[in-house]
């Protein structure tokens, strides 16, 4: 129990950091908009805070859900060895996904990036049901993209690599005719 309370302790603490580093960069581009009273930062730092109430609620559901007799200390050496080899490589996907989708957002954008990323770290994070880890990101990704093109007629970014420039036009044109 106590190797499993530490990763995630890390986990907390790496989420908790994060935030923080939101907050500071906000503070750069938080002015006051005409026509909107709470300044251009409030919805950074809302996200950011609902990040900090997840990270702490996922810490201590974890917390509270894993009893003493779940410890690996009992299994033989090789295969606490290889259990905790294999979170440490799950923990460092799972972090390091997040970085990938940003680096590629500048040239692919939403519409074809974002799906996959959400089903990668899905499945990544330990979901093996196929409706959940298709379905779930296609939901969240088609809501929000039938949201800002249909319903704002604001078009989410597209990028500038050919296939998936020519395919999220083609997808924004058919969802706003």
């Amino acid at each position: 129990m106590r190797g499993v309370l530490n990763s995630k302790t890390f986990e907390l603490v790496f989420w908790l950091i994060l935030a923080t580093l939101g907050f500071y960069f906000s503070l750069d581009f938080d002015r006051e908009i005409e026509f909107y009273r709470f300044g251009a930062a409030t919805w950074p730092r809302v996200i950011l805070a609902l990040m900090v109430v997840a990270a702490f609620g996922q810490w201590w559901t974890h917390r509270r859900h894993t009893s003493p007799r779940t410890t690996t200390e009992a299994s033989p050496d090789s295969a606490a060895t290889a259990q905790r080899s294999s979170r440490g490589l799950r923990l460092a996907v799972i972090f390091s996904l997040p970085l990938i989708y940003a680096a590629l957002w500048e040239k692919t954008r939403f519409y074809l990036t974002t799906p996959v990323f959400l089903i990668v770290y899905l499945y990544c994070t330990g979901e093996r049901r196929l409706p959940w880890l298709f379905g779930v990101p296609l939901i969240i990704s088609g809501v929000l993209t039938v949201i800002f093109t249909r319903l704002l007629y604001v078009g989410l970014p597209v990028g500038y690599w050919h296939p998936f420039y020519d395919f999220s036009n083609w997808l924004v044109d058919l969802i706003r005719s």
